[in-house]
């Protein structure tokens, strides 16, 4: 029973952390975070300059005695894929090229779940996480660029439909979690 209730734990930790694989257009059971009142909280409250940004920094201030609740690590997490719309509008505006851009949303996605894994207590959730993930796409730490890439051209999409899908989707997550997570 411990076994089955720490997986579906788990399972609600992941839900977000995939949600980017499988909300490309917005799909079922996803949501963007992006309300004016969800970006002030998140300047204010969420995104500090104590707020680790890295898996280092993660670790160090684990090291440090720091620790997070779940809630608190999903909010890091949300907080940093809300940033992505507007970090792509800015390098829009500089004139980078639609893959430029879709790396820069991927690695911002990429990076916020490793640093939310980091910041996890749970190391044993973490190990089930990084597990799921290596079955499913050869990688802990989830997919690579290349595979969302080839991904899109396994579905006979273009470079520019895959990369405007790559941008898009780094910025949906799961619409359970959050709603859990008191959103």
């Amino acid at each position: 029973m411990l076994r089955r209730l720490r997986r579906l734990r788990a399972a609600l930790v992941l839900l977000p952390l995939l949600a980017g694989a499988c909300a490309a257009a917005g799909g079922a059971g996803s949501e963007r975070v992006d309300s004016p009142e969800f970006a002030a909280r998140c300047e204010a409250e969420v995104l500090t300059s104590s707020t680790p940004t890295t898996p280092a920094q993660a670790a160090a201030a684990k090291e440090g005695g720091a620790s997070w609740t779940n809630d608190e690590v999903r909010d890091v997490y949300l907080c940093t894929i809300a940033g992505i719309d507007e970090a792509d509008a800015e390098l829009a505006a500089e004139g980078a090229s639609l893959e430029v851009r879709a790396r820069a949303a991927y690695d911002t996605r990429h990076n916020a779940r490793v640093t939310s894994r980091a910041m996890m207590s749970d190391l044993a959730e973490v190990a089930e996480l990084e597990a799921r993930d290596l079955e499913k796409y050869g990688n802990k730490d989830g997919p690579t660029f290349d595979q969302l890439v080839e991904k899109g051209r396994a579905e006979g999409k273009g470079d520019e439909a895959i990369y405007a899908d790559i941008i898009q989707s780094a910025q949906w997550t799961s619409r359970a979690v959050n709603r859990r997570s008191r959103r």
